[in-house]
Formats: C-alpha cells, structure tokens, sequence
C-alpha cells in the first residue's frame, strides 16, 4: 500500500484504505516509510457508525491509532505513540529507530508491531516494546472489534507500506 496526500482529493483528508472484514484480538505487523513533513497512523478496531458513511468515515473513526510520524512538527504525538496517549517524543523515535541519526534521502523503513488481545495493547517499533497498555473498556476510543483504516492525515504525505501482516489470534 502506498499513498500520496493531495489537498484537492478529498479521500486524502481522512483516511486512505481500510480494511472491508473486522478483527477483535490480532497481531499486525508491517514495515513503513513515511516522508518528513508526513503524518499518518494506523487506526485499528474501527466500528462502522454514524461517522461511516458511504464506504468512508466523514471523519476520524473511533478507534485505537498507532501513530505514523518520524519527524513532522506540525503533530508532537511521534511514531508508536497511541493517540492521544501515551506519547513518544522526537528523543524516543532516535532512540527506538534511528530516525533523525542519519539523513533520510526518502529511503528509511522501520517496522511496526501491535499486538491487541481484549483491552491489552503493545505496540513495538524496530522490535522494542514502545508501549504497553490496558485501555479501560469503557473509554471513548475502546471498541472490541473492528475495521483497520490506514490514515493519510494531510497535504504533502507520502507514505508506503510493505509487508503487511495480520494475524488473528484466540
């Protein structure tokens, strides 16, 4: 998967796929590149509700995001960071991948693991475990099954995926 954030098209306001079959406990894995002014994220247990509307959500759906962001300013929530806690710091993406160590000529992947079983989250960048997490049941953003949406945030993303893996899990 790979996409390209274009202000004048208005899927790239929001959300560029998403999954058409819903996961509850699962193990996701993927490598990502994602350019220095880019933002994205990887939302996760998604409900179709009343913001689904015509195949897309209108807005941002509920649900769990992994956050997708090296180096973009304009967002402080950096990649691995749960939205809208708890939260990684430029520090902690140099530290966890290397991003920011050497020049990023548009080629530098990371990998992104999130393992999510009932209300436990771990998410893992470049194999080191960035968070672990029980989010309570009844808190806004929990869902207990669900769409992913793979989210293009704004103008001037550019952001690739490669070797997209989800398992299930009991």
């Amino acid at each position: 998967l790979q996409g390209y954030c274009d202000e004048s098209d208005p899927v790239g306001l929001s959300h560029l796929y998403y999954t058409k079959r819903t996961f509850k406990n699962f193990e996701y894995r993927v490598d990502i590149n994602i350019n220095q002014t880019g933002n994205s994220g990887l939302y996760f247990r998604c409900p179709k509700d009343d913001n689904y509307i015509g195949g897309l959500w209108k807005n941002f759906p509920r649900g769990l995001e992994a956050q997708i962001n090296n180096a973009y300013e304009g967002d402080p929530k950096k990649s691995g960071t749960f939205y809208p806690k708890p939260a990684l710091s430029v520090e902690d993406i140099r530290k966890f991948i290397g991003y920011g160590t050497i020049p990023d000529y548009g080629h530098f992947w990371f990998h992104m693991h999130v393992i999510a079983v009932d209300n436990h989250f771990v998410v893992k960048l470049n194999g080191n475990v960035v968070i672990d997490l029980h989010e309570p049941k009844d808190s806004k953003r929990y869902c207990e099954e669900g769409d992913f949406a793979f989210q293009l945030h704004h103008a001037g993303t550019r952001v690739r995926f490669k070797n997209v893996e989800v398992r299930e899990l009991p």
